[in-house]
């Protein structure tokens, strides 16, 4: 069951992804979850709602090596301003400067989680720590 409100944040996501360029996937389409990925030729974005709660994943793909980072942001009620900060960064981020955006999203969003590296489903995702 989808939690309170998740229609208005989903037609948030839908609208302002959508106006900045980003795909819609297929099953975000014929599903209302959304689900959208953008593709700067070094690095591809995606996203994906959670129907559970106000949390969004987030996985940038290096085009280049095919390796991978996941991120858990659990925006609350900072849906705009994760939105914003996506869109601002959508066409320059890279392997040399991710790092910069994730910081930035834990800056906004406190609640920002990566998953571990070696992807052991047992290791606990840690909260990323934002430097000032």
């Amino acid at each position: 069951m989808a939690f309170e409100g998740f229609e208005g944040v989903s037609s948030a996501i839908i609208d302002r992804l959508s106006k900045a360029g980003w795909e819609q996937t297929t099953r975000s389409e014929e599903s209302g979850v959304p689900e959208f990925v953008f593709n700067n030729e070094r690095m591809r974005a995606s996203v994906f709602q959670s129907i559970e709660d106000r949390s969004l994943m987030l996985t940038l793909l290096d085009i280049g090596s095919g390796g991978y980072l996941r991120f858990d942001i659990r925006y609350g009620d900072s849906i705009s301003a994760l939105l914003q900060i996506l869109v601002e960064w959508q066409g320059d981020i890279s392997v040399e400067n991710f790092r910069d955006m994730v910081n930035e999203i834990a800056l906004a969003i406190p609640e920002t989680f990566a998953e571990p590296f070696e992807g052991d489903e047992d290791t606990p995702w840690q909260k990323v720590i934002p430097r000032s």
